[in-house]
């Protein structure tokens, strides 16, 4: 039995090139600290570790812990906070929120979601289509005093002047129609022209 080795003599610093460890325990030692290679685990415990590949594991499934990382790839992944980290900027995919707050976004679909229902604030958009809207009594539709409004589908109307004012002829009307005075005639040019100037001033009508 030349290669039996005595109970209680110390291996320190042996080398275990090619031996296999079975039921021990290893304490206090750096595996692969030299050159690294695959290990293999069913239960990995550790204050803590740099893993260059995770496959196949759920990390802090008993115990929910911290976690780092440079990068994160994963078919799904419950988050509670996720801070300064851009989501889809490579390549865009669909995500769930229960209560997403941004300082900034920009989103292509916005359904069943009330904006602003909390704390109304500004909005843009370049297309909103709604089966229905309220608008406050302050509520201001438009970035400026000169910004306008038009519907949808629909162009504008050419309207290039006002109808000129009423004057008075030598004839009177005989088609049934006509004013007694200069003036009732007048009081109809003017309230057309009026409804002219605001349809104008929100878009309806081109200027």
């Amino acid at each position: 039995m030349g290669d039996t080795k005595s109970i209680g003599v110390a291996y320190k610093d042996q080398d275990l090139d090619g031996s296999t460890i079975v039921n021990a325990t290893l304490n206090n030692t750096v595996v692969g600290g030299t050159t690294p290679v695959a290990g293999t685990f069913t239960a990995l415990v550790a204050t803590s570790a740099h893993l260059t590949s995770l496959n196949a594991t759920t990390v802090g499934a008993a115990t929910a812990a911290t976690g780092a990382f440079t990068a994160l790839t994963a078919t799904s992944a419950h988050l509670t906070s996720l801070d300064a980290t851009t989501v889809g900027a490579a390549t865009a995919a669909t995500g769930a929120f229960t209560a997403l707050t941004a300082t900034s976004a920009h989103l292509t679909s916005l359904d069943a979601t009330t904006v602003g229902a909390a704390t109304a604030a500004a909005g843009t958009f370049t297309l909103a289509t709604t089966s229905g809207l309220t608008v406050s009594a302050t509520a201001a539709i438009g970035s400026t005093s000169a910004s306008t409004i038009g519907l949808y589908g629909v162009a504008p109307v050419a309207q290039t002047s006002a109808i000129a004012t009423a004057l008075t002829t030598g004839a009177v009307a005989t088609t049934g129609v006509g004013y007694a005075t200069t003036a009732q005639l007048q009081a109809h040019v003017d309230a057309t022209n009026a409804v002219i100037v605001a349809l104008r001033s929100i878009g309806v009508i081109l200027t």
